[in-house]
């Protein structure tokens, strides 16, 4: 989608974007979609409706509010009507062909979800997480990852699971995954520390909750402060 953006996180594997298109009356606008990423577009306001390849270069023709989400492939070609004037305000997430085959393969990507509560709730958070002075991206990036697939999810149950590990090596992923945040506290993306565990990354952020209590952010969150009191224990004052 194009118009005004504001990035709101930036990366090479997840990125989150927040695009406002001006629509004055009925306007109907062919774009390229050019971003080399596939996309979750969820509407914050106004309504538009969509023709054109979105998906594997089938063409489709899906009407987008607040109610829905809205996927899109890389580099697919669209025309946007807008039926009232006012345009629309859109949530954008994007992941990367490597991010989303490790949640369950490219292939097959739906058009369109229903939006369920789950998803409104993690998309409203998503955004409060982006809006903080104090970003945390590991937080917004686990966030954004777990809004991508509570989306996907309603289009197909079950297969955006793919890769989960068995039950006994949860704990010894939860493990490895706590000593690599000791050892190095700044690790910011949840895609890098996936990557450092040979593992997806949205299953990484589901089984260290599910096994430690906390989200990822959470514990480095903790781990720093620990680390910060220990330190002035020792003595230093900076």
């Amino acid at each position: 989608m194009s118009g005004a953006t504001q990035a709101l996180l930036t990366g090479a594997d997840v990125s989150v974007t927040s695009i406002a298109c001006p629509g004055d009356g009925t306007t109907s606008v062919q774009e390229l979609v050019g971003s080399s990423m596939y996309e979750l577009c969820l509407v914050r306001s106004g309504s538009f409706l969509l023709r054109g390849s979105v998906v594997e270069g089938s063409a489709v023709e899906v009407f987008a509010d607040p109610t829905v989400c809205l996927f899109g492939a890389p580099e697919h070609v669209v025309e946007v009507t807008h039926p009232r004037p006012g345009g629309d305000l859109d949530t954008c997430v994007f992941l990367s062909e490597e991010v989303l085959a490790s949640l369950g393969g490219v292939s097959g990507l739906p058009a369109l979800s229903p939006r369920t509560r789950e998803v409104s709730w993690l998309h409203r958070r998503l955004l409060a997480l982006c809006w903080r002075d104090d970003t945390d991206s590991l937080a917004v990036e686990e966030t954004a990852l777990a809004l991508f697939v509570a989306a996907l999810e309603q289009a197909e149950p079950g297969r955006w699971h793919a890769g989960r590990p068995q039950a006994r090596d949860r704990r010894r992923l939860a493990d490895e995954a706590r000593a690599a945040l000791v050892a190095d506290p700044t690790i910011g993306r949840v895609v890098d520390l996936a990557q450092m565990l040979g593992c997806s990354p949205h299953h990484l952020s589901r089984l260290f909750r599910a096994e430690t209590g906390h989200a990822l952010a959470q514990f480095r969150t903790a781990l720093r402060i620990e680390l910060a009191l220990e330190r002035v224990m020792q003595g230093e004052h900076n």
